[in-house]
Parts: structure tokens; sequence; C-alpha cells
């Protein structure tokens, strides 16, 4: 099993995603995990938009990317451009990717459709990235 860690900045929604479906789609080849710059509270949109693909993560919990600093990983991915640019040196990783996906909480209208087009370019991304 290799270790994946995808970082946004909240880890409130993208990266939450990003684990759950990774979880979900590659359980065979990889643990992942979810980290945020500046964590916040897990968005209620994320949960409802993953239950909308049967994956629950009600128990999911925010978590700082301080946690994983000295944790070895196979494969660091940055869903977002600020993540990039924040993003500490993590010396035991092995591949970085970066993933631009739009952040869904900034949404002002039909936030629930920004939710769901964030997860479908989340699993676009991992189908890119890690069907290998």
């Amino acid at each position: 099993m290799k270790n994946i860690l995808f970082i946004c900045i909240g880890n409130s929604c993208r990266s939450q995603m990003a684990e759950a479906l990774c979880r979900t789609m590659f359980s065979d080849r990889f643990e992942p995990y979810s980290a945020g710059t500046n964590p916040e509270p897990i968005r209620l949109l994320t949960v409802q938009v993953m239950e909308e693909y049967g994956i629950d993560i009600h128990s999911a919990k925010e978590k700082s990317i301080n946690t994983f600093l000295e944790s070895s990983f196979d494969v660091v991915i940055t869903l977002c451009d600020k993540a990039k640019e924040q993003l500490p040196f993590i010396p035991k990783a092995q591949q970085y990717f970066h993933a631009h996906i739009t952040d869904p909480a900034n949404a002002v209208d039909n936030e629930i459709e920004e939710y769901r087009k964030a997860r479908i370019s989340i699993e676009n991304v991992l189908s890119e990235l890690l069907a290998i």
C-alpha cells in the first residue's frame, strides 16, 4: 500500500472529498490522508455530496498539515493554488502533484452544484493521476 496525502487550505471540502474518493476508488493500492494548511470544520455540503455517491464521511475530522510533516508519503497532491504556495516541505514525500480544483465553499449561487462539480473534478484527477 502506498500512502497518499491530499492538501488544500481548509481540509473542509476538496481534500476531504479526495481522501474519501481515493479510499473508495483505489482501496487496494492507496492509504489516503488529507490535511489543510489552515484547517476548518468540514462543511455540511461536503458530507452531503459524498453521501450522494454512497460514501459516508460524517466522522471525518479536519487535520492540519503540521500533523504530517514528519510522515512518509509516496504521493502528495495539492488541490488548490494557495495550498501549493503554502505547502511546507515534506522531506519524506516521493512524488508531488498539483491539481487546481475550484473551491466550492466560495460559491455564491447554487452551492450544492459547485460541490458536485468539485467532486467530479477530483474524481477525474484521481483517475488520471492514480490509474497507473
